[in-house]
C-alpha cells in the first residue's frame, strides 16, 4: 500500500488559501482487485489524517535548493527569496535544510502552532472499533520555517504547520478497516498557534464511499462497484483481444455514492517487462525493442522515452461512470496488463477540514488471439473483403474453402 500517493495527492489538493486557515484532511483509502464476476480481493489501505497551516509556492529557478544566495536573473527571475532552516518543501522526502530556493509567495501558519504534536488529538468519533482518545504518538511533524525575503527585504522567519498520521490496513484486514473506519464526524484538538492552554479544534465529517461488492452490509446493492464483463474471465483475468474495441462495463457510480467535486481516473499498468518502441529525446529518432518494467502506467499511452514517468497522468473520466472503451491497436498480443480505476473525493466539511477519501478498483487483463481480432485483423489486410456473408462469419465457418474451419 503506498501511503506517499495519498498524502501526495492531499498536498496537491491543498487550496492556495489567501487567509492562511489551517486545513486538516481526512483519508479513508481502499484498494481492491476484482478476480471474478462478483469476486474481490482487498489489497490493502490506510486512514490518513494530515493537517496544514500556512501556504508558500515554488518560484521557477535553475538554483532552486542551492546552499548560497542567487540575485535574480535570467534562469532565477525572482532570484532565491526564501532560506529554509526547517523541513521539506520539494516534497521529495528529503530535509532541505540549509538551502536557498524561489519563493513567490508565503503566508505563515495563523491557527494551528508547529512542532507540537504531542497535543494533537482526536477526542471524538462514531462508534467504532478505533481506539480515542488518539494523540501523541503517531503523529509525525514535518513542520517548515522559510525566512523570507532575502532579496527584497525585510527578512523574517515564516512558519508552517504540516502535520500527519498513517494507520495502515494489510490484505487481510480488511473487516478491521470496516470495523475501525465508519462515516460520521470526528472531532481533533490541535494546538491552538500562540496559546498554551487553549486548542484549536477541528471537525470533519467522513461520508460514505462507495466499496467493492458485496460492501459493507450483509445483503448486496447496486450502490457497490463491480465489473460487469463476466463472459471474458478466464481464471482471475479477463481475457481480450487487442484488434478489437474492448468495453469495460461497470456499476456502482450513482447519485448515491458520487458527489458534486468526486473525480474518476482510468489508467493502465503493464504487469511484467514488456518491450516497446519509443522516441529518442536527444535524437529524436526512433528507438525499437525498449524495456519497459512493471508497474509503469502505458495508457493513457505515452511515449516510453522521451515523457517522464512523473509525467504520466491518468485520464479523468465521466463521474458518475459506468463503462470505458479502449480502441483497437493499443496493445500488442500478449501484452499483461492491470486496468486502475480510482475514485477520489475532495469534499470540504467545514472551512478547515475536508474529506479525501479515495478508492482504487482494479482488474487483470491479458491480450489474447481470438476469432473476432483475426476477422478484424483480416479485414484490415484485405485478405477478406469488407463486407462476406454472415455464414461464413461463424467461428466453424470455412470462409476460404480449403476445407479447414
Amino acid at each position: 500500500m503506498n501511503l506517499k500517493k495519498y498524502l501526495a495527492a492531499a498536498a496537491l489538493l491543498s487550496p492556495l488559501a489567501s487567509s492562511g486557515q489551517a486545513i486538516l484532511s481526512f483519508s479513508d483509502n481502499k484498494t481492491y482487485r476484482q478476480t471474478g464476476p462478483r469476486t474481490f480481493e482487498y489489497q490493502g489501505g490506510a486512514l490518513g489524517t494530515t493537517i496544514e497551516d500556512g501556504v508558500y509556492s515554488l518560484a521557477g529557478c535553475d538554483y532552486n535548493g542551492y546552499p548560497f544566495r542567487v540575485t535574480p536573473n535570467i534562469f532565477c527571475p525572482l532570484g532565491t527569496t526564501g532560506f529554509v532552516t526547517e523541513g521539506d518543501v520539494t516534497g521529495d522526502g528529503v530535509r532541505d535544510t540549509n538551502r536557498y530556493f524561489s519563493i513567490a509567495q508565503i503566508i505563515a501558519a495563523r491557527q494551528v502552532e508547529p512542532f507540537q504534536t504531542s497535543r494533537i488529538r482526536m477526542v471524538a468519533a462514531p462508534p467504532s472499533a478505533l481506539s480515542r482518545p488518539i494523540g501523541g504518538q503517531g503523529w509525525e511533524d514535518s513542520s517548515i520555517v522559510i525566512w523570507f525575503d532575502q532579496i527584497n527585504f525585510p527578512i523574517r522567519a515564516y512558519e508552517l504547520t504540516r502535520y500527519s498520521t498513517n494507520r495502515e490496513y494489510l490484505r487481510n484486514q480488511l473487516q478491521l478497516h470496516y470495523d475501525e473506519v465508519v462515516p460520521g464526524t470526528y472531532i481533533f484538538e490541535t494546538p491552538r498557534l500562540n496559546d498554551d492552554l487553549r486548542e484549536f479544534i477541528i471537525r470533519i465529517t467522513h461520508v460514505p464511499m462507495i466499496e467493492a461488492w458485496p460492501g459493507r452490509g450483509r445483503v448486496p446493492s447496486i450502490n457497490e462497484f463491480t465489473l460487469l464483463n463476466d463472459s471474458g474471465w478466464n481464471g482471475d483475468r479477463l481475457e481480450l483481444d487487442p484488434r478489437v474495441f474492448n468495453r469495460f462495463d461497470w456499476r456502482g457510480f450513482n447519485g448515491d455514492t458520487a458527489l458534486n467535486g468526486d473525480t474518476t481516473y482510468f489508467s493502465v499498468i503493464n504487469r511484467e517487462t514488456v518491450l516497446r518502441d519509443g522516441i529518442d529525446p536527444l535524437f529524436f529518432e526512433p528507438v525499437f525493442n525498449v524495456p519497459v518494467e512493471p508497474g509503469l502506467l502505458i495508457y493513457p499511452p505515452y511515449d516510453v522515452l522521451s515523457v517522464p514517468v512523473n509525467q504520466r497522468y491518468r485520464e479523468q473520466i465521466a463521474t458518475p461512470s459506468s463503462n470505458y472503451e479502449i480502441g483497437a491497436g493499443f496493445f500488442k498480443m500478449g501484452e499483461k496488463v492491470t486496468v486502475v480505476l480510482d475514485f477520489e473525493r475532495n469534499l470540504f466539511s467545514t472551512g478547515n477540514s475536508r474529506d479525501t477519501s479515495s478508492r482504487s478498483f482494479t482488474w487483470d487483463v491479458d491480450f489474447v488471439d481470438t476469432f473476432d481480432g483475426f476477422l478484424a485483423a483480416a479485414i484490415d489486410s484485405e485478405v477478406l473483403p469488407g463486407t462476406v456473408l454472415e455464414s461464413l462469419l461463424e467461428p466453424d465457418a470455412d470462409y476460404d474453402g480449403d476445407g479447414y474451419t
